[in-house]
């Protein structure tokens, strides 16, 4: 094994003695892989010149049961999710195979990626077409409530240590209102809830491997999409960007996602989605280094809230939130952020 990795690790001990009896082996290499804004860890491991990946969710802290059931209903329509080999969720370990290095992250600007953006489009129309596995949690009223209060309690009070007057506070409440009637406005479908550039990988032929796809939910049809094109970990090209939204919209229609629904309110959801989606990155980015102690995600904060900034300055109906933004939040982020 490798010695490199810390041995007073217990779960990591643990792992090495499932893994033995998993690959009737201990002579196997083991190495941490960049892990995601949760508390799983992730390693690849290695083995005569094979390859595999293992995942670390302690029972304490993540539920591996909807990983199973989800993965299970991806595969079951032909997406490239990964085969689990072996799962053991009283523990909270899985392995299964690799799908490599590549992060549509690290191609997002390159010249073919126009093609590996439309796949991973396809691949979405495929999630968002087929009868969602039973259970899924809604993305309701109360769920988009509980996360965008989260936004004030971790980024605002907690980063920023802002104190807000009650005037700040209706205004604030009533434009998470706003975004939330806009939100359920919307037709509902699966939904990934971390489709972006960091959780889909490029395999052969350009074609996309999906991960991290456990907390799914039935949610907005344009939440994804605004993942996936305004992306907290790249800036497309804004043309770009909506030539993508454009060819959704027209694949949206023609399948019967889209009923009597012109490009206009279109885009208006995608645009307002994605000011709640990039609140709710905001706070999980900011939350990570609170309590986690884990600064690497602040460096996405800016791109992040600039998104909900540019947004907001385009709606009328947004023109005080916008303003609040300007005058309190920016600035004193401005401040406080240490890059």
């Amino acid at each position: 094994m490798n010695t490199s990795i810390l041995s007073n690790d217990t779960r990591l001990e643990a792992l090495k003695t499932w893994l033995g009896h998993c690959l009737k082996t201990t002579q196997f290499h083991i190495t941490p892989l960049a892990g995601d804004a949760s508390f799983r860890r992730y390693f690849r491991i290695a083995h005569n010149n094979q390859l595999w990946v293992a995942m670390d969710a302690p029972p304490a802290l993540e539920d591996s049961h909807s990983f199973v059931n989800i993965q299970q209903h991806l595969a079951a329509l032909s997406l490239n999710v990964p085969q689990l080999y072996h799962v053991d969720l009283a523990l909270g370990f899985i392995l299964m195979n690799d799908l490599g290095d590549t992060w549509l992250w690290h191609e997002a600007l390159r010249p073919n990626s126009h093609l590996l953006y439309q796949n991973a489009i396809n691949d979405l129309f495929i999630l968002q077409q087929q009868k969602s596995p039973r259970a899924l949690p809604s993305f309701d009223a109360a769920f988009m409530a509980k996360e965008l209060s989260f936004f004030t309690q971790w980024f605002l009070q907690g980063y920023l240590r802002l104190s807000l007057s009650s005037t700040e506070q209706k205004l604030l409440d009533h434009t998470f209102l706003q975004l939330i009637h806009m939100a359920e406005s919307q037709p509902y479908y699966f939904t990934h809830r971390d489709y972006h550039s960091r959780n889909l990988m490029v395999l052969a032929d350009n074609k996309i491997g999906i991960l991290d796809f456990q907390d799914a939910v039935l949610g907005p049809i344009t939440y994804d999409l605004v993942s996936l094109l305004r992306d907290c970990y790249v800036t497309l090209n804004p043309t770009h960007l909506q030539q993508h939204l454009a060819y959704y919209f027209q694949k949206a229609v023609s399948s019967g996602l889209l009923h009597n629904h012109d490009f206009a309110q279109f885009q208006k959801w995608f645009d307002w989605m994605g000011i709640q989606r990039h609140l709710k990155a905001i706070f999980i980015f900011a939350r990570k280094l609170l309590r986690d102690n884990n600064s690497n995600f602040l460096s996405y904060i800016p791109r992040t809230l600039n998104y909900v900034t540019t947004i907001s300055a385009h709606s009328t109906e947004l023109a005080a939130f916008h303003a609040f933004l300007q005058s309190r939040i920016v600035p004193t982020f401005e401040k406080v952020y240490l890059p």
